[in-house]
């Protein structure tokens, strides 16, 4: 065997071993998923408005969110996958999630091999699947920025190449994954303004780009960009959820992010929220902000190749911070947008190390990589125990004794009313909601993630974070399906809600007073059933 065979065998194991470890790394690491149907409640509500939308309900009309249909798709496409449609299967959205993770990785993968060594874009891939764990344990979650993260690194996959090798039909699939990810969030869409740039500014320095390739990828971009919004938007013309969609996902996304930035201090949110994560992820940001430092002295005698590209991920970097920071709330799964960006930036540092600075600070790196992954891990093995023994809202199991109440004291065809912030109780009492409010947010003035604001004594007040509408929307559908039991979180204490009763708001109550009685308590919750 001669010596370019036998390299190519050992470079072969290499990426063998190299992929079995990754996977074993984000298998470990996302275990959790598999022992419990929910980390997260907006993984409930994810599934709950999937169950209504698959059981007949119209999306946007039977069932309320801000959220584009990508993320509803995913956890469609899932159980079908496992044969459990019309109801939705939260082991087969977890398995497919971890898939998705992995392929996500592999695009960082290939990303890192447009810009570094093959070594460094493993490294890129490993500190992706690691870094996206290291904090909260539900920030593993199926979340929506699990789901956008892939099409979104496939976008800028596509670009990424030398600007003489940059065809149209590159553009137009960069466009085709970037409406895909818009279509699960639609922040993800900061990632248009990057491409601009490097169109009309990063690549201007090439010799083999001008004006017109500028103005034809774009178009090409733009035409791409086309298509899945209009095939969102007929089928929701079709069964009649457009209007909603459009109400919801502009009027009650635009309330949403004010009603945060209106109450919630920046000062509050860098402490509690920003600084935590940067921490928990600090090896990044250091590897990231040195390999900063050498791209500014570098930058004028590296090839117009190299710099246009790695200029790319630079600008996707700095352009992530906005759909982070929008609102204010810094919820620990936002800082997943920066991940990908980040994790290929922190592994390029290690392209100027040497030798001898690797060896002198190994154990360093190693032990910043190892401490986070196995303490968040652990943390995550043992989150149910802990979450139990501090009785926190986060243990979606405390809510399980009043699903069980109201499962045993009604028929399966029944409709119910939950008061509160308590969607996993629709779904573990397996009863629709009567509303097409799977919670109690825009109706009671208590925005999640928003400062606690106190109950109004008319829900038609000035309160700024009550929407009038809801009011006339919620009404109308208790006429419609009326419950046969409402039950009132508000004194469990359990979500929030205690400052929240039921009794608060005057319209519902007069609903309530004329056709239903109140029943004895269960746990502290308040119980009417319908005469």
């Amino acid at each position: 065997m001669n010596l370019i065979k036998l390299r190519a065998r050992l470079r072969s194991k290499h990426s063998l071993a190299a992929v079995f470890f990754l996977v074993a790394v984000t298998v470990l690491t996302r275990l959790p998923l598999f022992w419990t149907s929910f980390l997260d409640v907006d993984e409930v509500l994810f599934a709950l408005f999937t169950k209504i939308w698959q059981m007949g309900g119209i999306p946007y009309v039977a069932c309320v969110e801000t959220k584009a249909m990508g993320v509803y798709l995913f956890y469609l496409f899932a159980s079908w996958l496992s044969g459990s449609l019309p109801h939705v299967n939260m082991t087969a959205v977890h398995f497919l999630s971890v898939i998705w993770t992995l392929l996500t990785a592999w695009s960082i993968y290939r990303l890192g091999t447009r810009l570094f060594s093959a070594r460094l874009s493993t490294l890129a891939a490993l500190f992706f699947v690691i870094f996206t764990t290291t904090y909260i344990p539900k920030i593993v979650a199926t979340n929506i920025e699990v789901v956008l993260l892939l099409p979104l690194c496939l976008s800028v996959l596509s670009l990424l190449r030398p600007p003489s090798l940059l065809q149209y039909r590159h553009s137009f699939w960069a466009g085709l994954m970037l409406s895909a990810a818009i279509l699960c969030k639609y922040q993800s869409g900061i990632l248009l303004p990057a491409f601009l740039i490097y169109y009309w500014l990063i690549l201007r320095r090439s010799p083999d780009w001008s004006r017109k390739a500028a103005f034809f990828h774009t178009l090409f971009l733009s035409l791409a960009m086309l298509p899945l919004p209009i095939f969102m938007v007929a089928y929701l013309y079709k069964v009649g959820g457009l209007e909603g969609f459009f109400f919801w996902n502009f009027k009650g996304n635009a309330f949403y992010i004010q009603s945060g930035a209106d109450s919630i201090k920046w000062s509050a949110a860098l402490l509690w929220r920003v600084v935590p994560f940067v921490a928990a992820t600090g090896l990044l940001w250091f590897l990231a902000g040195e390999r900063f430092i050498h791209t500014l002295k570098r930058w004028r005698i590296k090839s117009i190749d190299s710099f246009s590209q790695e200029a790319l991920i630079w600008v996707w970097f700095f352009l992530s911070f906005i759909p982070v920071a929008i609102g204010r709330r810094f919820y620990p799964h936002y800082f997943l947008l920066l991940l990908p960006s980040l994790s290929l930036l922190a592994a390029g540092a290690f392209e100027n190390w040497t030798v001898t600075r690797w060896r002198r600070w190994r154990v360093v790196v190693v032990l910043a990589i190892l401490a986070p992954t196995i303490g968040f891990t652990t943390a995550r093995y043992l989150s149910g125990s802990v979450l139990a023994m501090i009785s926190s809202a986060d243990d979606l199991d405390l809510f399980k004794p009043y699903a069980g109440y109201l499962k045993t004291n009604s028929q399966p065809e029944d409709r119910i009313l939950v008061w509160g912030f308590a969607p996993s109780v629709y779904w573990e009492a397996e009863r629709l909601p009567a509303t097409r409010f799977l919670t109690s947010g825009y109706l009671s003035g208590k925005v999640f993630g928003t400062a606690n604001y106190k109950g109004e004594e008319e829900a038609d007040s000035s309160d700024p974070v009550i929407m009038k509408e809801a009011w006339d929307l919620f009404l109308e559908d208790l006429q419609k399906h009326p419950p046969t039991l409402i039950m009132d979180m508000s004194p469990t204490g359990l979500d929030d809600y205690t400052d929240y009763p039921i009794e608060r708001y005057p319209r519902l109550m007069e609903f309530i007073s004329q056709h239903y009685v109140k029943e004895a308590p269960f746990q502290k919750a308040t119980v009417f059933r319908i005469r």
